[in-house]
């Protein structure tokens, strides 16, 4: 009943399931049926003989463990682990009846925070929840958990193991690593010169925030996907000793075909701001002073905001808050900050432009 737990729990109360938690924190899962989440507390032997689905919200290590007692029922198990090869492994050598009934997943979803405090039930919403079936599995229940989580707002796909564990390794395990990695480097280089941290911009914090995710759980990662992770750190080694190589020797044309190839790639992203073939992003230069954002939100009260961020400016007193909306509802906003004394500016978002 943690993050991923007590939102999954909020999330499918929310609409319409009858969900129900276990958790060696009762404490955790107090606070869930208080809330509202679970109906009431079920063992996973309980859960496998009354429940429809089970969805083991713990490291692969502990899954595994829980393996034999989730599948001693009629319920159909999935799991939430970042690292799919080894539980997909261990299944693949059970007994054939008990293979059928677990269908691995991976909700791309989550945040540096933990515990039930921390859980949301729009956690999921327009996010991909990855469906990873053993090898050996006859995808008969694939169509249950698909129903699932399409149910809490989410998209789904389907991957083998080795896929999955190939791919997140470099979209989810290596950022994570790299965040680390450049933390410790500024946290290194700030004793004896304190004001360093403090003078750590937008940029600093955008790429170091995933810093601050559960170590128990990154390390479970690391030693799970270990191969896949240690690929796709030398592939980034090599691409960083060549933008060594490329600003030792000023070769500016290495580098600005890096940035630009780097920027279009980025603009192309289809996250869940960028669902639409064409979008627009609206900046808006804000001081620092309370109450702007509400003053902002008010005039975009019938807006569809599709992603919202504030950048802060290190060198001046205000920051830029970044709107993403329809071209449709741009040209209003727009009117409608200018004529309340703001200077928002608009960059166009298709992806056929990014692409090109």
């Amino acid at each position: 009943m943690g993050l991923i737990g007590g939102s999954l729990a909020l999330a499918g109360t929310s609409n319409g399931h009858e969900m129900y938690g276990s958790d060696s924190n009762l404490n955790e899962v107090k606070k869930a049926i208080d809330s509202g989440s679970i109906l009431s507390e079920l063992s996973i032997s309980e859960m496998a003989q009354q429940c429809d689905v089970i969805i083991l919200c713990v490291p692969t290590v502990t899954a595994k463990s829980l393996l034999d007692e989730a599948l001693s029922g009629k319920a159909i198990v999935t799991d939430v682990a970042s690292v799919k090869g080894p539980i997909c492994n261990y299944v693949a050598s059970l007994d054939s009846s008990k293979i059928e009934k677990f269908i691995g997943g991976h909700p791309m979803a989550g945040s540096e925070q933990s515990g039930y405090d921390s859980a949301r039930a729009d956690l999921f919403k327009s996010k991909m929840w990855i469906v990873v079936p053993p090898s050996e599995s006859s995808l008969k229940h694939v169509d249950l958990i698909e129903t699932f989580v399409t149910s809490i707002g989410m998209e789904h796909c389907l991957l083998s193991p080795e896929n999955h564990d190939e791919i997140v390794a470099s979209i989810s395990h290596l950022p994570h690593l790299a965040s680390f990695a450049l933390m410790n480097m500024a946290s290194d280089k700030a004793h004896g010169n304190e004001i360093m941290l403090r003078l750590a911009g937008g940029g600093f914090r955008d790429m170091t925030r995933i810093a601050a995710s559960n170590s128990k759980m990154w390390i479970d990662i690391v030693k799970e996907n270990k191969n896949e992770i240690l690929q796709s750190l030398n592939q980034y080694i090599d691409d960083l000793n060549s933008l060594v190589d490329d600003i030792n020797s000023e070769n500016i044309e290495n580098l600005e075909k890096l940035f630009a190839k780097s920027a279009t790639a980025r603009n192309s992203l289809p996250d869940a701001a960028r669902r639409l073939d064409d979008l627009i992003e609206i900046y808006i230069p804000v001081p620092d002073m309370p109450g702007v954002l509400t003053q902002i939100t008010s005039l975009a009260s019938d807006v569809n905001i599709y992603d919202i961020k504030i950048v802060h400016a290190l060198e001046e007193d205000r920051g830029v808050l970044s709107l993403v909306v329809s071209p449709e509802q741009s040209n209003g906003l727009v009117e409608k900050l200018k004529n309340a004394g703001f200077n928002p500016s608009e960059v166009h978002l298709s992806k056929k432009e990014a692409d090109e």
